[in-house]
């Protein structure tokens, strides 16, 4: 049985967004690390595969980039080829993980947190062999949201905040940020706002 085509031309990003992350998970060998994470939710489109409505929600999600840029104010005017494994990406059609990889992204500055952002992305549409894979080229705003730190990097330490901040230091461009992180109760705990001043 031959796999359908998804009519990728048909999509179209709508406005994304962007975070910096410090990560580590040493069981699985990955070193403390700047990571990005970069969001593109897509208008309502026909997928034409079965059980895809066209009213879901469908979103490429881009985790744990690979992006040579301590400062993301310095992300302006960048073009990025990345490897195959730079990222951990997906989309979810056809009732299916799709992989996708991004072999190309591209920043320019807006204004303040706003970045227009230009993205090549290749499908793996075969891997759960949901249809062809294919190669979609979007362009979109996202808006840069702070940088997060995975809560367990902050396990056991008695002064969160000045550990947030020495690990903002060890990893990151300070001055990108507020001077304070803000605490929550999500997994991604503290947050450091952005200070778009350069």
């Amino acid at each position: 049985m031959s796999l359908p085509r998804i009519p990728v031309e048909r999509m179209k990003a709508e406005p994304g967004t962007l975070h910096a992350l410090i990560f580590e998970n040493l069981k699985i060998g990955l070193p403390r690390a700047l990571f990005y994470d970069l969001e593109i939710p897509l208008a309502p489109f026909d997928s034409g595969l079965p059980g895809d409505a066209p009213d879901i929600a469908k979103r490429f999600r881009l985790n744990f980039l690979q992006l040579p840029a301590p400062d993301w104010r310095r992300l302006d005017g960048r073009t990025f080829e990345l490897e195959a494994d730079a990222a951990d990406g997906s989309i979810y059609l056809g009732n299916a993980h799709n992989p996708v990889d991004l072999p190309r992204l591209e920043f320019r500055n807006l204004e303040g947190c706003r970045f227009q952002v230009e993205a090549r992305l290749n499908c793996d549409f075969e891997f759960e062999n949901v249809a062809l894979s294919d190669t979609v080229e979007l362009a979109t705003t996202v808006e840069f949201k702070g940088l997060r730190i995975i809560n367990w990097l902050l396990d056991d330490v008695q002064d969160k905040a000045s550990r947030a901040k020495d690990l903002l230091k060890e990893l990151a461009a300070p001055e990108a940020y507020a001077a304070e992180p803000s605490f929550g109760r999500t997994f991604w705990t503290p947050v450091f706002i952005p200070s778009p001043s350069v």
